[in-house]
């Protein structure tokens, strides 16, 4: 992650300034870091250009669901975060010298990285709820755990607002060189917002896996089930990657960040990230294909059938024809006209 970079003894500062943020600021590798470097930003720039297509794509579907709406907003998030993870790498390659005002793109990101992590459980919850919808025969016998998963989520938001007020905190005592107030806070806080999103991700593909099994009977389970699959799990291994560096590296003390876990994490979050809007995307291009007359439950076609043909015949007013209400084959009423036996009995 590029904002680590904010907080790396990597940068190098120089002295005698009298204002903290207008210290002259360069960014300092040695030449194996340089070199993991073009790799690390390569794929960086490849996820971006991802994201940006996949923005594209969801600028042109059709979807009247607030699903899309949120998955155009994780996708901009996405995109403004790996926009904010490129720049470190270009001041870095042209030895650009900046200041530490510089830090405000790592604060900028870590908050676009949590707001894209935010809106990408609503929108797989969202696609969650709708195929549950669709499976159930009567009635929402899911209620309940749709009305959790949005208190859930709104823990989620609150989490991760908290995480990135302490990280801003964080960094702005880091300048100050007042850093061992919150270092330690920030940490643990970290790993626990990326033990919960893995959680999450975790009960969200054993929904999908649920929703797969159940939909094996029914004729739209060849169409979208396997996409919400693909989404569920690439968010699933993101979420495994930033928990185990987490659990590691803020739960465990004196352990040194190696330099090969940038790109590591880069070449896996372009995998992942590539894996879950692909899922996304077509399940959403799936959608409409759900709306089947034929997969409609059979009790509630015999329902609607019954209703109809329990309708009694009105008779005419006094003096006039006899005329009969029939049910039609499509549960409407119509009247029929009088037999030639019922006109000679009038």
């Amino acid at each position: 992650m590029a904002f680590n970079i904010a907080v790396s003894p990597s940068l190098f500062r120089e002295q005698n300034h009298d204002h903290p943020w207008t210290e002259p600021l360069i960014f300092d590798f040695n030449r194996a870091q340089r070199i993991l470097g073009y790799v690390d930003f390569a794929f960086e720039c490849l996820s971006l250009v991802a994201v940006v297509t996949f923005f594209a794509c969801t600028c042109v579907m059709s979807n009247s669901h607030g699903r899309l709406k949120g998955l155009a907003f994780a996708l901009f998030s996405w995109a403004l975060w790996d926009i904010s993870s490129v720049i470190p790498w270009i001041f870095s390659f042209a030895r650009i010298k900046t200041s530490n005002y510089f830090n405000i793109d790592f604060m900028a990101g870590y908050f676009f990285f949590v707001a894209a992590s935010c809106f990408v459980v609503f929108v797989l919850y969202s696609l969650a709820h709708g195929f549950l919808d669709r499976l159930a025969d009567a009635g929402r016998p899911f209620a309940t755990a749709m009305k959790a998963h949005w208190v859930v989520l709104g823990f989620l938001v609150a989490l991760s607002l908290a995480d990135w007020g302490l990280f801003v905190a964080y960094v702005v005592l880091l300048i100050s060189e007042q850093d061992t107030l919150l270092a330690e806070p920030f940490a643990k806080l970290d790993g626990v917002r990326a033990c919960i999103f893995c959680a999450i991700a975790i009960e969200i593909l054993l929904w999908s896996i649920y929703i797969a099994v159940k939909a094996s009977s029914r004729r739209f389970a060849s169409k979208v089930p396997p996409s919400l699959i693909l989404a569920a799990l690439s968010w699933f291994g993101f979420t495994v990657m930033y928990c185990i560096i987490g659990i590691r590296f803020d739960f465990i003390e004196d352990l040194s960040v190696p330099d090969y876990q940038s790109l590591v994490m880069s070449v896996c979050e372009f995998v992942f990230c590539v894996g879950l809007f692909v899922g996304i995307i077509l399940c959403l291009l799936n959608w409409r294909q759900l709306q089947d007359p034929q997969e409609k439950p059979a009790a509630v076609m015999h329902e609607s059938h019954d209703t109809a043909a329990q309708i009694p015949a009105v008779p005419a007013p006094e003096g006039g024809p006899y005329r009969a209400y029939q049910a039609s084959h499509n549960g409407s009423a119509s009247i029929s006209q009088p037999s030639e036996a019922q006109r000679q009995q009038v």
